[in-house]
């Protein structure tokens, strides 16, 4: 059984299999790097996992990497304003003082990707209709949580 002190790697292991398994991430390109937006899209999950397991310094670390590489053309044409209002939100959790104040910045900076994704028709594609897990232990209870808000994250970044 696992206990509640384990939950935080419970959390990011399951982080990760839902992100895998729910996210259609697309071919590579022909010499097998991945696409810079999938990049940019992994470090939003990263800020997003900093958040849920309280951990400031890891939420902070991939909005500096976000920041770094705003000058990477990652952005079509016509995604100018997206690209800045991302690099604002990064800026801001990079330089907050609290969980708080980065919970609510990751939320706009997801909001910014989904609202470029609806207005250039691209984006992540999500596998929707998943159900939620079962059982009643704390553990399951978590792992239904942590579905739950997957599954919102995927509404504020897909199309």
């Amino acid at each position: 059984m696992i206990r509640f002190t384990q939950t935080p790697r419970l959390v990011s292991l399951v982080l990760a299999m839902l992100l895998v398994g729910g996210c259609a991430w697309g071919s590579r390109v022909e010499n097998g790097d991945i696409p810079e937006m999938h990049r940019n899209l992994s470090k939003t999950v990263d800020v997003q996992t900093g958040v849920v397991q309280g951990d400031l310094e890891k939420a902070q670390e991939a909005a500096s990497w976000l920041l770094e590489r705003q000058g990477v053309g990652a952005f079509p044409p016509g995604g100018k304003e997206y690209q800045d209002a991302l690099v604002s939100h990064a800026a801001r959790i990079a330089e907050a003082m609290n969980l708080e104040e980065i919970a609510m910045e990751t939320g706009r900076l997801a909001g910014v990707c989904g609202r470029c994704h609806r207005a250039l028709g691209g984006g992540p594609n999500f596998v929707v209709g998943s159900d939620a897990p079962g059982g009643d232990s704390q553990e399951a209870q978590m792992i239904r949580h942590l579905w739950a808000a997957d599954r919102m994250w995927e509404g504020l970044v897909g199309p």
